[in-house]
């Protein structure tokens, strides 16, 4: 027996109308998925360097930190603050200032293994989070650090120079919290700066 045309003809459309009503939802949705990733990145980036912002550094930091007591690794925080920043600002502009601070964070990425974490926690200052590992390198990895900052950067056909003042610390030594090593090796990069003077190296522990 054969179906009626009217009814075959109904029966298409529905179908139609039921695909393009799929399609529009699967649309939107992957729309809303888009907004909401969107919205954590910008939640958790620095938005000039690209690097995780102070929040999610300091989240990041934590879960690696909890991880590596779990397994008796060993991790270290590195505090860079920059030097001979603010007169980059004065002399040409905060547009340079902004490229330095770019050019700072790129240097970071590609001076450190992809296991690790950069982030930008304010400003000029920095942060790095080695490990977890059974062997961190930390005087190779801030030497490497300190020696890429101090390249020149140029800009405007303008050569600019920084320094970087580095304070570290050491998990489980100086604490097993995120906030307990950003404490302590700020202590040691404010004491590495005022020592400066009295020609101490760059990196302080």
């Amino acid at each position: 027996m054969t179906d009626h045309p009217a009814l075959l003809c109904l029966s298409v459309i529905v179908a139609l109308a039921t695909a393009v009503l799929a399609l529009i939802g699967r649309g939107r949705a992957g729309r809303e998925r888009g907004l909401v990733q969107a919205a954590e990145r910008e939640a958790s980036t620095d938005s000039l360097t690209g690097l995780a912002n102070r929040r999610h550094f300091l989240r990041l930091a934590d879960e690696r930190l909890t991880a590596a007591s779990r397994s008796s690794r060993l991790c270290s925080l590195l505090l860079i603050d920059l030097d001979r920043f603010k007169p980059v600002n004065e002399a040409f502009g905060h547009a340079a200032g902004d490229a330095v601070l770019v050019a700072i964070a790129q240097r970071l990425c590609l001076a450190l293994p992809v296991e690790h974490v950069a982030g930008r926690l304010s400003g000029d200052e920095f942060a790095v989070l080695l490990g977890p590992a059974d062997d961190l390198k930390i005087e190779y990895c801030a030497e490497q650090l300190s020696r890429r900052i101090a390249r020149p950067i140029i800009y405007n056909a303008e050569e600019i120079r920084v320094g970087a003042s580095i304070g570290v610390a050491l998990s489980p030594d100086d604490g097993r919290g995120a906030a307990a090593l950003l404490a302590a090796a700020d202590e040691r990069m404010v004491h590495r700066k005022r020592g400066r003077r009295r020609g101490d190296a760059d990196i302080a522990a």
